[in-house]
């Protein structure tokens, strides 16, 4: 029982510091429309993968690639990356 309140209580923590986290994110809002336009369905979007930080020292898949992992009918091989 005690390791199933720990478990709670864990969650709880990070639910509780998600949002601060994001709120100090720059965020991508072109990529993150595209995540939330081809997932399939919402049970596979949480707060910590709905969206996709923004970065002046890491260029963004958009950038390298021209779109985004799981864009549809487009697979992103090895030697592309």
């Amino acid at each position: 029982m005690k390791r199933h309140s720990a478990v709670i209580i864990l969650l709880l923590v990070i639910a509780a510091l998600v949002p601060t986290v994001r709120a100090q994110d720059k965020i991508d809002e072109e990529a993150t429309r595209m995540i939330r336009e081809y997932t399939t369905d919402p049970k596979f979007l949480t707060p910590l993968v709905d969206y996709l930080p923004a970065s002046e020292t890491v260029p963004s898949q958009l950038e390298v690639l021209g779109y985004i992992s799981g864009t549809p009918g487009k697979l992103t091989y090895y030697d592309d990356i």
